[in-house]
């Protein structure tokens, strides 16, 4: 008996590893996405508001897809970290960012995510709802 929960202890400590580790991997390939993001938003500062929301909607789609990787469980703990992200970095120029999921439905291979996001630059508000396909992996 003693042995058997020795074991499940064991077990639960390889598996919390596991899913540390992978967490760590994932943030990483997240960091190293918004790093190069931020470089681009950086140079791009002269844009008029409707231009710079059309590569922020670009920035916040491609980030967001590569952060799931197509693992629905992931969906809220990415779409958390690229919008706090994307919003300091938009906060440093002055302008308000915000994104919220307003639907997610699962399809066929995959689920779609509607969001709402939100720019404020200077006067000027632009707020749209977009979907976004994340197909699943097998599994």
């Amino acid at each position: 008996m003693e042995h058997m929960r020795r074991n499940n202890k064991a077990q639960l400590i390889l598996m919390s590893g596991v899913l540390i580790s992978a967490s760590i991997v994932i943030m990483a390939i997240i960091s190293i996405n918004l790093a190069n993001t931020g470089v681009k938003l950086s140079f791009e500062k002269g844009l008029s508001p409707l231009d710079e929301y059309k590569n922020l909607r670009e920035v916040f789609i491609n980030v967001f897809k590569q952060s799931c990787k197509g693992d629905i469980e992931l969906i809220n703990q990415a779409f958390n970290y690229t919008k706090n992200t994307l919003s300091n970095i938009e906060m440093k120029y002055g302008n308000y960012f915000n994104a919220k999921i307003k639907n997610i439905q699962s399809i066929k291979n995959g689920v779609n995510v509607v969001f709402n996001l939100k720019l404020i630059c200077k006067k000027t508000i632009i707020e749209e709802d977009i979907k976004v396909y994340i197909p699943t992996t097998g599994g």
